[in-house]
Order: C-alpha cells, then structure tokens, then sequence
C-alpha cells in the first residue's frame, strides 16, 4: 500500500567523403529545490534521493560528471545512510539560488553548440500566482516565476534538443514558458490545477512522477532493490522521451503528469539526448526524378542512431532538417532542383558528415 504525502516527444555514380564535424555534447542542469535534512522522511528525504537517482541515471546514459551541474541545498551533499544515495565525490555544484541558476544558464549559454543537447530537472514546492507557476527556492527563502526561468534559459541559443521535467505543484504552468523554441519537449508532474505528491513506494519516499521517469530511463529501481523497469514499448532497446513519460504518467496517480512535444521530436529523442555516432552513418542513396515538368531529389540516410537529428543541404543552399527513426535512417526531399550535377551533403547531430554527388535531369 503506498502512502501520500503533499509535496509539492536517378541513382548516379557517386563519390562519398566522412568529415568529422564538432562532437556534439549532452548538458544537464540538476535542480533541487529543497533540502533533505533526514533519511525515511515525507517531503523531505526525497529532494536528495530523487536528485541522485536522477544524477546515476545521467551517468549510466554517458553523461560526464562535468557537464551535469547540480544546484542542491545549501551546497553540500546530503548525507544519507542509504548506500544507493551515497556517492565517493561530491555531487552537488553550487547551492540553489536565483543567482546561481542564472549563472549556470548563462555559462551553459557561452559554451553549448549547435548539436548539443539539454536536459533540466527541477524538483520542488511551487504555488499559483495569477497565470503564473511561482517556484520557491527553500534553503533561501527566495522565489522564481516560470518566465523568469523562461527569459533565462532562452539566452541558451545554440542546441540541437531541450527537455525539461518538472516536479512541483501546478507545474503544468510551466509548459506555455518552455514549449516556444523549437525542438522543446518539456514533461511536468501535474496541471496547473493540481497538487502533487510525495509517494512511499519500493525503498523509500519519492516524488511520485520524478520517481517513475528516472526509473523508466534506468531500466531498474534504486539499486536493483526492487526489479527491473522495462518501458521500452517498440523494443529498440532505448527509452525515449515519449516512453519514459508514459510510465511515469502510467504510474502517477494523484495527479495528472503534462507533456509538450510541438516539434514532434519526444518519440526519438533519448535522455542521452543526442546519440553517439555508430561510425557507420553514410547517404545510402540520392535520385532525382522530374515528375510533371519538376526535379524531385530524394536523400536516403541510413546506419546512423535512432533519434539523432540531421541537417541536408546541397550545394545550390537548399537544406533539409529531420530525425532519424527508431532504426537510424533518414530521408530528405527536395522539390523543384535544378538540372544537371550537384553535390548532397549530409550532417549527423553526432557530429559527422557524409556527401553524395547527383545529377537531374
């Protein structure tokens, strides 16, 4: 039995070159909100387990410990007694403050590139004010309104992917903020109307969705203490956003979780955000067909990671953005080419290139 407690998506000969591009990198900012001050205890302990949960689960998805910034407390790891949220180094960054969140954005602004991914978890108590999702920042006594976090997390201009999870009450306040750029999926605990919850289930007291999510990502509960998770429905052996999310809604019962996917992207985009290079991405095939009067070029992309973005232009300054699917292929299609030969080239969020000539009638 689970107790409660409140808490707050015509074939020509060709030539073929693999250039390597800039790697692309995952980032992660770790907020947690609040602070644990005792192991076993309701809207409490889980602001540091669901933290590090969160923190392994990143790691184990290829995550440098470098790149995840984590804003807890007052800027010290919080001493458990629970060997599955006890750690050799210390995890935590800095301490949770208006002031630090800003300065973390706006570092992550300076250094993330194009193909970089993001990936921002908050956990903690949040209230309506008026239209707006308002955050309190525990340890400080200070708050934050979801478009101020808006304003400072779009000074993040150059990525390829963002998600956000949100645990607080009313987050689904947060949605309209984060879902405006491009390529956004943005995942919350509940509506904007509803509370949400702390849950005691398998070791300990959790945020009843935070819990769930990281689980799904992990394929397993804390340490293996109680089994295996599989939420992988399509039986590609990865987890994506569209998947996590419903496990975790599937098991959150007090509140109704939100997600927001207008770019489409939550169903082959992955926590690892963006995927590795397979080393064996390459333009299978071009062929450029006239139908009725018009040059019609198809690209077909295949070997690459399923969910990887990939941009292809030809020399003429046409461009094709997409999403490999699930079994790493592509296809870009260009209406109205001009006769004669061309070049097609194909760029991986990976971070690799690949170009085929072509020639239209």
């Amino acid at each position: 039995m689970r107790k409660y407690g409140a808490i707050i998506c015509v074939s020509v000969v060709c030539l073929l070159l693999c250039v390597p591009a800039t790697q692309a990198k995952n980032y992660a900012l770790l907020i947690s909100a609040g602070e644990a001050t005792k192991d076993d205890a309701v809207v409490n302990s889980a602001f540091w387990y669901d933290l590090t949960l969160q923190y392994t689960t990143l790691i184990d998805e290829g995550y440098s410990h470098d790149d995840i910034r984590v804003l807890y407390g007052r800027g010290s790891d919080f001493n458990s007694r629970h060997a599955c949220y006890q750690f050799p180094y210390t995890v935590t960054d800095l301490p949770v403050s208006r002031a630090n969140i800003q300065s973390v954005l706006n570092t992550l602004s300076s250094v993330m590139k194009e193909n970089d991914f993001l990936y921002v978890w908050w956990m903690g108590h949040g209230s309506r004010s008026g239209n707006n999702l308002r955050m309190s920042i525990g340890p400080t006594g200070e708050s934050m309104y979801d478009y101020e976090f808006e304003t400072w997390v779009d000074r993040i201009t150059n990525y390829d992917t963002r998600g956000f999870s949100w645990m607080t009450c009313f987050s689904g306040g947060i949605l309209d903020n984060l879902e405006k750029k491009p390529r956004s999926i943005v995942m919350s605990s509940a509506t904007f109307s509803q509370s949400t919850y702390d849950v005691q289930q398998c070791d300990n007291w959790h945020a009843e969705f935070h819990y769930p999510e990281a689980c799904a990502w992990h394929w397993e509960t804390p340490c293996g203490i109680c089994g295996g998770i599989n939420a992988d429905t399509n039986g590609n052996d990865r987890v994506s956003y569209s998947e996590a999310f419903t496990w975790a809604k599937n098991h959150t019962t007090r509140s109704t979780p939100q997600i927001s996917d207008k770019s489409g992207v939550a169903p082959d985009t992955y926590l690892g955000g963006v995927p590795g290079c397979t080393g064996d991405e390459m333009i299978k095939k071009t062929k450029c067909k006239e139908k009725r009067g018009v040059n019609v070029l198809r690209v077909k992309l295949v070997k690459g990671s399923g969910g990887d973005s990939f941009t292809v232009k030809l020399d003429s300054g046409e461009e094709v953005n997409g999403t490999l699917n699930g079994k790493g292929k592509g296809k870009a299609k260009f209406t109205g080419v001009a006769s004669g030969p061309g070049k097609a080239t194909a760029t991986w969020g990976c971070g690799t290139e690949d170009m085929k000539e072509y020639t239209c009638p």
